[in-house]
Order: structure tokens, then sequence, then C-alpha cells
């Protein structure tokens, strides 16, 4: 990582473990979330050439309306394992973070004061590294733009430097 070198280790490692806890836990998502989640897969597999998000969910609602009690109870259950992992993960994450918290505006600073410490030399690395994956970026956004001619979608362009 860019920045890896840019802050303490130990300030680094937090911030990489909060970010991935808080990609896993998932809070206050209801059964029903989870059903319409599920729905929208098969109904893209078997519907593929609907665009329409109100069709799906207008399907969606009525295919929750017609499920049983024991059919809902499958998603009540999952909601529970899932608030279980959020506990543990919760856990973990404050036991992990206990004695001292990072805050991203410290690491911010501390990253732009290094930045601003660097001689020009080191900055061309960074900046050189840009420039690679602008290019790439660039690359893959034509490839893209080839294979999806028809799709109707609009593509905005980023310019990253």
């Amino acid at each position: 990582m860019i920045f890896s070198s840019l802050i303490s280790t130990k300030s680094y490692l937090k911030l990489h473990l909060a970010f991935h806890i808080s990609q896993q836990i998932i809070v206050g998502r209801r059964y029903y979330l989870l059903f319409r989640d599920d729905f929208r897969k098969t109904f893209k597999e078997t519907h593929p050439g609907n665009k329409s998000a109100s069709v799906v969910g207008k399907e969606g609602g009525g295919a929750w309306r017609a499920m049983g009690e024991e059919e809902k109870q499958t998603y009540l259950d999952r909601v529970a394992e899932l608030k279980e992992e959020y506990i543990v993960a919760m856990e973990k994450y404050k036991a992990y973070n206990e004695n001292d918290e990072v805050e991203v505006i410290e690491v911010g600073k501390e990253g732009g004061g290094a930045w601003r410490a660097m001689g020009e030399e080191e900055k061309q690395t960074y900046l050189d590294r840009v420039a690679e994956l602008k290019e790439e970026y660039i690359v893959a956004m034509e490839k893209y733009k080839a294979n999806n001619e028809n799709d109707e979608v609009e593509v905005i362009e980023v310019s990253l430097i």
C-alpha cells in the first residue's frame, strides 16, 4: 500500500482491520431485506432482459406476501445468525481498539506531513505509479465501452490526475 510507508504500522493495521470489519457487519438488516436480495438475484437470472427496478420491487413484494410463515422463518434465522456474527465482530473490534483509537483525521495529517517532507525523487515514484494506474484505467474503460455499447448505461469519464 502507498500509505503504509507514510503512517505507522500500528495505525495502518488498525485502519485496515476496522475497514474490513465494517465491510462484514450487517446492521439492522431485517429479514425482508435478506429475502429481497435473494429475490433480486433469482429474478435477474430468470428475467435477464428486465431493467426496471419497479417491476422487480412489485414482483418481490408479491412473492413475499405469498410466502408462508415457515418460508419466512428461514430469513428470521439468517437475521439471528448475522446478528451473532455482528456481535462477535464488534467484540473483536472493540478488544483490538480498546487502548488507543486511530482517528482518520490524525492519519490524514500524518500522511500529509510525510508527503510534504518527501523529496521530489521519492514523490516521483508515487506520481509514476498514479500515471500507470491511470493508463490501466483508460484501457479498462475503453474495453468496457467496447463490450457494452448496447447497454443503456451512462459512462462518466473521471480524471485521476
